[in-house]
């Protein structure tokens, strides 16, 4: 699953309030939505300066080919 793809998903859960009855899961939901952009975001910018951490795919990521 992609970045967007999984943020998508968050998205519509989190708009729907599908978790309400369950204390902070909401939150929980808009937290990792941001920290995904941000992530998304940085990858996006700071291709070339040779940090390679921060591209290291995540567990249960898949990778577009661009």
């Amino acid at each position: 699953m992609t970045i967007e793809e999984t943020i998508q998903i968050l998205s519509v859960y989190h708009a729907e309030g599908y978790f309400d009855v369950i204390r902070g899961f909401n939150d929980a939901i808009k937290l990792g939505i941001e920290a995904l952009k941000r992530l998304e975001e940085y990858r996006e910018n700071y291709i070339n300066i040779g940090l390679d951490f921060a591209f290291q795919v995540l567990p249960g990521e898949t990778v577009e080919e661009k």
